[in-house]
């Protein structure tokens, strides 16, 4: 038997969305392509891909819809601060990509790897090769 799942929390900058998982994170990573940058307003976006069934939403968050390099991707975010939340890639679906740095604690965020590295600075570390 597995040992049972801490349910994930978070919430936007403001407090007006509010959100749980109760499924553990499938895979966490750094993404470093130029669509998650611009969207971030960063230089990475910190995402953990969970079933999406496993995530509950409080308050009503603005989305965002557009073409990324595997498919259409729709990103909710808080229409008060801006905050982005989560995301539902259309190339996998029940799936859905939270927001790390939105979590209620950050350190519980382990990221697994870095992709599109060849976007990054070349500065910036890497996460798993």
């Amino acid at each position: 038997m597995s040992a049972p799942v801490e349910p994930l929390s978070g919430h936007c900058h403001c407090g007006a969305i509010r959100y749980r998982v109760t499924a553990a994170p499938t895979f966490c990573f750094l993404c470093h392509c130029s669509d998650c940058s611009r969207l971030n307003g960063g230089l990475r976006l910190a995402g953990a891909t969970v079933d999406a069934a496993s995530f509950t939403m409080e308050g009503q968050p603005s989305t965002y819809r557009y073409q990324g390099g595997k498919g259409a991707v729709e990103v909710q975010f808080c229409g008060t601060c801006g905050t982005p939340v989560c995301a539902r890639p259309e190339t996998y679906p029940g799936a859905l990509v939270v927001r790390a740095n939105s979590f209620d604690d950050p350190s519980s965020f382990q990221p697994h790897k870095s992709i599109f590295t060849d976007h990054a600075c070349a500065w910036e570390t890497h996460v798993g090769g």
